[in-house]
């Protein structure tokens, strides 16, 4: 989780296909890792991305840099939170479906 998260951060192309075709969702999905493929849905929003491209980050003090790039992991891991959680709501409301049409 950390280093998909990290890779959002740092503006990784979630529609970028490996040799096989498929995008880092289907492949989070093909190995059963519900929480990779929650941040990893094309339909959910973008993280919120470091802004290297930006020149007024270069003139930033290490200081300054440190607390702009924890602000922007604070923000995305709360947008995380938001995804997870409605993400379990749907397992949950799915299952609890499930189970009442075998019963």
């Amino acid at each position: 989780m950390d280093s998909v998260r990290e890779l959002l951060a740092w503006g990784v192309d979630r529609i970028q296909r490996d040799v096989s075709g498929r995008i880092p969702y289907v492949v989070a999905l093909k190995y059963k890792h519900s929480a990779c493929a929650a941040l990893l849905n094309l339909s959910v929003a973008e993280a919120l991305v470091w802004p290297t491209p930006w020149k007024f980050i270069n003139q930033l003090n290490p200081e300054a840099k440190l607390l702009l790039e924890n602000a922007l992991m604070e923000a995305n891991r709360a947008r995380d939170k938001n995804i997870l959680s409605e993400a379990a709501t749907l397992v949950s409301s799915s299952t609890d479906q499930e189970d009442s049409t075998e019963g």
